[in-house]
């Protein structure tokens, strides 16, 4: 993988094809996956230390598969996640994460988030991952 637009195609590409795969069916079904508290707190250790070192293929491999639950206001999902290591300028904040739409049924989304461009950390950032170190361990 030479950059991130060749990762960001090689993404779309894959979200393209499950969303053929998926409307194609005659049965559609989404099966959401909301992150626990502490879930979020692990998630969130694990994108700033990819970050840290630059693993961005293996950091759009984690992030990409997400849900949006339009009836409940506050979100337990990857892109809020994402959103608040922004906003907390954990990441730099000038990061660019955009959604993808696979499937909606009802009232949930199904999306993929795919990096725009290579997030960086922040020392805030490192500052934080050693407090998620420490709590959660190496």
């Amino acid at each position: 993988m030479n950059s991130i637009e060749e990762l960001k195609n090689k993404t779309k590409i894959e979200a393209e094809e499950l969303r053929k795969k998926k409307n194609s069916g005659l049965k559609k079904e989404i099966t959401p996956i909301f992150l626990s508290e502490e879930k979020k707190e692990l998630f969130k250790k694990e994108v700033l230390e990819l970050v840290s070192i630059g693993n961005i293929v293996k950091l759009q491999n984690i992030i990409k598969e997400d849900f949006w639950d339009t009836s409940i206001m506050l979100q337990n999902n990857k892109w809020v996640v994402l959103y608040d290591l922004m906003n907390e300028e954990y990441i730099n904040k000038w990061t660019i994460i955009s959604s993808y739409p696979i499937v909606e049924i009802s009232n949930i989304k199904e999306f993929y988030n795919i990096l725009e461009s290579v997030p960086t950390i922040t020392s805030k950032g490192i500052d934080e991952l050693n407090r998620l170190k420490k709590k959660y361990g190496e």
